[in-house]
């Protein structure tokens, strides 16, 4: 999913053909943007292995089978070398090595999000969102000059739509780690983490995780208002939002009120709604740009 949407992304928003500026230059010109997004993706990988590998103890707990600690050891130290050197290249081969240093403290903020923050009410949440927001954003900075030079229309601005899905991700994103923090209480509280449900209650998290849902649903109606014409081409456009967005957040937030939501199918049910935020972007770049 992470390298899909930053090709997307990159490909559709980035550097679309039709931009007419076929002079510019991109930093990220393939074949760098393949490494670019394949150093993303195992960024990620890294975060979630270090993560099982953290916690093996709750897992068992809320029986959800994992690999073995020294396998998952073993499988993050390949995993960060290779990302490591792969994004070391990638920065020489821009004329700036020390760039290679963001990927340090990529694997560095996921390592501590791990080991210590997931365990503190709303931190680890934060951290996570923040970097699934990034994921978009990141190409906005490698292309920030080129971009400059674009010259077109704010409802086709590419800078808007990548703000506005970020936007869009760390809200559903923050939703869903609530969820998920939620649906692993038992095994979360027995082994002494302190996540916003076990602090403060089941019900305030519902209250939290609803009040980022409305938030969401605002961010999506204001976006929609500041760049989607009410007219008769777009209708198609605003049935989309109407039936995979507003309504699937609008149906979470009615079971997070209610008394046995089951969460884990709210937390895949956020990892939808994400997936239909991007096809929204993709719809209306190919078909209505």
């Amino acid at each position: 999913m992470v390298f899909v949407t930053q090709l997307i992304f990159y490909f559709l928003f980035i550097t679309p053909p039709d931009n007419g500026l076929s002079s510019v230059s991109y930093n990220l010109e393939p074949p760098k943007i393949y490494v670019f997004a394949i150093v993303t993706v195992l960024i990620t990988l890294g975060g979630y292995l270090i993560n099982d590998y953290f916690d093996i103890e709750t897992d068992a707990i809320n029986d959800k089978p994992r690999l073995s600690s020294k396998s998952l050891l073993l499988l993050y130290f390949a995993v960060l070398l290779s990302g490591f050197i792969l994004a070391y290249g990638l920065a020489v081969s821009l004329g700036r090595p020390t760039l290679s240093l963001i990927y340090l403290v990529a694997v560095s903020l996921l390592y501590l999000y791990s080991a210590k923050w997931k365990r503190q009410v709303l931190i680890g949440n934060v951290v996570v969102s923040l970097f699934t927001a990034a994921v978009p954003m990141i190409l906005l900075y490698a292309e920030r000059e080129q971009l400059s030079l674009i010259e077109i229309e704010s409802a086709k601005n590419p800078t808007l739509s990548i703000l506005f899905f970020s936007a869009f991700t760390f809200l559903i994103s923050m939703v869903r780690e609530i969820a998920k923090d939620i649906e692993d209480i038992n095994g979360d509280s027995a082994a002494g983490y302190k996540t916003l449900p076990i602090a403060y209650g089941i019900n305030k998290a519902k209250m939290i995780a609803g009040f980022y849902g409305i938030a969401l649903l605002f961010t999506i109606f204001i976006w929609q208002l500041c760049s989607l014409e009410f007219s008769a081409d777009n209708t198609v456009i605003h049935l989309f939002i109407l039936v995979f967005l507003y309504a699937p957040i609008t149906y979470f937030l009615i079971k997070v009120l209610s008394n046995h939501p089951n969460w884990k199918t709210l937390s895949q049910l956020c990892k939808a709604i994400m997936l239909f935020g991007l096809l929204l972007l993709i719809l209306i770049k190919c078909f209505y740009n």
